[in-house]
């Protein structure tokens, strides 16, 4: 313990902080938030339905933040009478005249200083805008708008970085914080490529991104210390020696003593100050080492650096004296919800509301439902609502009830005495859904009871309470999704995080280089991400596995792929490969006289099930060339296993390994994961958009059962006419049967008799 404390304390008596520098940090706000440009309408329109909140991390100090937006509003405003408001933390911030004469504009709002301390911060764009004079006016006339062009907006920080502090807690609430909109690069140093290594890092990776939630990480291999990137390093105790020797920062007889993490500012180099060495530092950024005496004690240190979030200790170094991990179940994934089991609102975040005026700003609850959801129509969740509303509301008041922006129920309010509702209940059509995440919006609409023309309209009655002890319940909802799919890996990492520890995984680097590594710890780091778990029991190789039960990521230049796989690749990535890709595309249909027989004519199809992941007829054209993958360019493919037919392949490839690196910074980008589909993503890393193809080239196999009984409740909901007139069929024999039996046995009784 003395030789660990020792580790600690030389590198703070040598680390001299150095002056703090302000940065400028210039983002579109579409990089922060999900925002698009916004149409407010009527005499007062707001976005406060849209939850902007800008997030501000603690690692911050901020000196300045300007937001600068465009707009453009209607020509038929009365300027001195329509005004457009920024606001932040409901504090107004600018106030922008609608001119008719200049209807379109920019605008850049300076926001306080003291108003942005760490957290998020709620803000709205409101407008007040009149085309007449007078009490007469309609309050939702159409001349009434506005728009406010937020998809082009951007916001500046300039910002002096905090020092990190030199407690392993600041690992989770300020290190790696989700709040922070431009994450730095981060630095991972470990030895050379083994088997053993590859797991500790990767864990590291996937702690990482896991505590930045769904923002992009960009992971680095340099190989030193490099200022501005936080680094983390990795490796048992003679690789740990060998780095940190270098600065003269350990003595020789230094033991790690089993696993350990320790947290300290980045050591940069040793410089000779008044002839004595001192050693460098960036207090901005941090050194982060995950070690131990061997690769075992380093995979135990990893795992914890992985899972542990809160509480932490306060100290800048713990051994891992014991690690206890809870099974894990398949299909537990964040923000899930567990079949078969109601959920009051309030532990789905939706705390008890009440909603005010003719068009309250609506409010409601997200939920996620596993990528292979098989979501049948005749299936439904139940929404059990307890509610009030208030009294001398006009007959035609509402609840509307949206899924997914859509409206899909309604609960009238129509007692002009007011009322209450005890579990309502509402039966929501799983059709209705989608694999992914889903929203539930409660959008009242309370009218008033006298709306007479330049009457005065009482509106303090318009109340509306929705209570937290509602319930939501799921049905059983059964696992079948035609495959493959790469949607569905970029929605929840399926189907390698079906168990979000990815047990059933094995991540393969054939080439065995550090940049395709490199590549893979990204493609696990965001599998991580999407499944809210790290992969604590995957299992890495630098050999492809000649058989295997298991899905496998492959990761590696093209011509290291073994041809086990390459053959069964929907593209043959060699360096003469053949293309297969659809020309003539147009949407697929059902012809109702194909099938030519009795009982089509007899029983008529209304329309065929169609589970195409392409939903589209194509003839294909096939073309080979020479060399098939060119440069600035990497594919995603996935298929099926060729050892097991219930398995997943899935490789990322590229033909250098400069572009195998680039392929793995591109994977974050969030329009080539919206717009990864099929089996086959192509991917130009030319273009710093990452321009996309996506196809379906390749067969389909399918995953998942259907029912406790296989395919029933699939041709029940598919093909429901022929299903009864089976029914039918088989009641009619099985009567017959029995009628025949009673006959015999009734001649028999005769002739004994």
């Amino acid at each position: 313990m003395k030789r660990v404390s020792q580790f600690v304390l030389l590198i703070m008596v040598f680390a001299i902080p150095q002056n703090l520098q302000a940065q400028i940090i210039d983002l579109p706000l579409k990089e922060i938030l999900q925002v698009e440009n916004i149409r407010l309408e009527g005499t007062n329109g707001n976005t406060d339905k849209h939850e902007f909140s800008l997030p501000i991390p603690r690692r911050w100090s901020i000196n300045t933040a300007i937001l600068t937006f465009g707009y453009t509003n209607s020509t038929a405003l009365i300027k001195n009478r329509s005004r457009l408001i920024f606001s932040l933390n409901g504090n107004p911030l600018a106030q922008v005249p609608l001119d008719p004469q200049t209807p379109q504009g920019q605008v850049s709002v300076s926001i306080p200083v003291k108003l942005l301390t760490p957290g998020y911060h709620p803000f709205r764009f409101e407008v007040a805008q009149h085309s007449a004079q007078g009490n007469c006016e309609d309050p939702s006339a159409p001349e009434l708008w506005t728009w406010v062009e937020l998809s082009e907006a951007k916001i500046s920080f300039d910002v002096t970085l905090n020092p990190v502090p030199e407690r392993l807690s600041a690992i989770a609430d300020f290190l790696f914080d989700p709040r922070n909109p431009a994450v730095p690069p981060v630095n991972l140093i470990f030895p050379k490529i083994t088997e053993a290594a590859m797991k500790p890092v990767a864990l590291c990776a996937s702690g990482v991104a896991l505590r930045y939630d769904y923002r992009s990480v960009p992971f680095v291999s340099i190989d030193g210390f490099r200022s501005g990137m936080d680094t983390i390093l990795v490796g048992p105790e003679a690789f740990i020696k060998s780095r940190l020797a270098q600065l003269d920062l350990l003595d020789a007889d230094w033991s790690a003593n089993g696993p350990l993490l320790a947290i300290h500012p980045l050591p940069l180099k040793k410089k000779m100050v008044s002839g004595q060495p001192k050693i460098l530092t960036d207090p901005d950024h941090c050194l982060v080492v995950v070690t131990g005496k061997d690769w075992d004690d380093v995979l135990t240190a990893a795992k914890a650096f992985s899972l542990v979030s809160l509480p932490l200790p306060d100290s800048p170094w713990a051994l891992v004296n014991d690690l206890i991990i809870p099974g894990i179940d398949p299909y537990t994934l964040k923000n899930g919800l567990t079949q078969n089991k109601a959920y009051s609102l309030s532990n789905l975040g939706f705390s008890t509301t009440t909603f005010k005026g003719t068009h309250p700003v609506p409010q409601g609850f997200g939920f996620r439902l596993p990528s292979d959801s098989h979501l049948l129509p005749n299936s439904q969740a139940t929404l059990s609502l307890n509610m009030a509303y208030g009294a001398n509301m006009r007959t035609d008041s509402v609840m509307n009830i949206l899924l997914n922006d859509k409206f899909v129920a309604a609960i009238p309010c129509s007692d002009e005495s007011g009322g209450n509702y005890s579990h309502y209940k509402i039966r929501l059509l799983l059709s209705s859904m989608k694999p992914g995440y889903n929203k539930l919006t409660f959008s009242p609409v309370l009218t008033p009871l006298i709306t007479d023309k330049c009457t005065m309209i009482q509106t303090g009655n318009l109340r509306l309470t929705l209570f937290d002890d509602s319930t939501f319940s799921l049905p059983t909802i059964d696992q079948w999704i035609e495959m493959p799919q790469l949607k569905a890996f970029m929605t929840d990492g399926f189907p390698f995080g079906r168990f979000p520890d990815m047990r059933d995984t094995t991540i393969v680097v054939p080439d065995q280089t550090r940049q395709s590594f490199l590549t893979a710890l990204n493609l696990v780091a965001l599998a991580a991400q999407k499944t809210g778990f790290p992969p604590l029991e995957a299992s890495f190789r630098l050999t492809p596995p000649e058989t295997s039960d298991k899905d496998i990521l492959i990761v590696s230049t093209a011509d290291t792929i073994p041809d086990a796989y390459s053959t069964k690749a929907p593209l043959d990535l060699s360096s003469s490969g053949t293309l297969r890709y659809p020309h003539l595309t147009r949407p697929r249909g059902y012809d109702p006289g194909q099938d030519g027989g009795f009982w089509s004519k007899l029983l008529p199809h209304k329309g065929a099930r169609v589970v195409d992941v392409s939903l589209q007829d194509a003839q294909f054209v096939v073309t080979r060339f020479d060399p098939f993958l060119m440069v600035k360019r990497a594919a995603l493919m996935q298929f099926q296993s060729p050892f097991k037919n219930n398995r997943t392949v899935m490789v990322l490839t590229a033909h250098t390994l400069d572009d195998m690196a680039a392929a793995g910074t591109a994977l974050w980008d969030r329009g080539l994961q919206s717009s990864s589909s099929g089996d086959t993503l192509l991917i130009d890393l030319s273009d710093p958009a990452y321009k996309t193809t996506a196809l379906k080239l390749g067969p389909s196999y399918y995953l998942g059962n259907v029912g406790s009984t296989p395919f029933i409740a699939y041709y029940t909901n598919t093909y429901p006419k022929q299903f009864i007139l089976l029914l039918l069929g088989l009641s009619l024999a099985t009567a017959l049967l029995i009628y025949i039996f009673l006959k015999r046995r009734s001649r028999r009784r005769i002739v004994d008799e």
